[in-house]
């Protein structure tokens, strides 16, 4: 009987798909094992496009996501919650400006 506690085994394997927990082994002499699999990597996949070597962040194809809201119905220098917040920072401006005033 073999050591079956750790083997490196070359395989091929659909990136885009979850690894199996095991597979079953056929040795030489016929006998079938079942062994688990594991992979200490596995190459980034888009989440957006589904191809293999980058992820959703770095995708030309992915629809740009606004840094403050989340949104992709919009740039994040058009957002409404940036301009909320630049009016929201203009009025406390001149509040500060009135009160030294007067």
């Amino acid at each position: 009987m073999s050591n079956l506690e750790v083997a490196r085994v070359f395989t091929i394997i659909d990136p885009t798909k979850p690894l199996p927990e095991a597979v079953n082994v056929r040795f030489d002499s016929g006998h079938i094992e079942r062994v688990e699999v594991s992979s200490p990597w596995l190459p980034p996949t888009c989440d957006h496009c589904k191809e293999v070597g980058h992820s959703i962040k770095n995708c030309l194809t992915a629809p740009i996501t606004c840094s403050l809201c989340q949104s992709t119905a919009h740039k994040p220098k058009d957002c409404p919650k940036a301009k909320r917040q630049a009016d929201t920072k203009d009025g406390e401006r001149k509040k500060r400006k009135k009160k030294k005033e007067g």
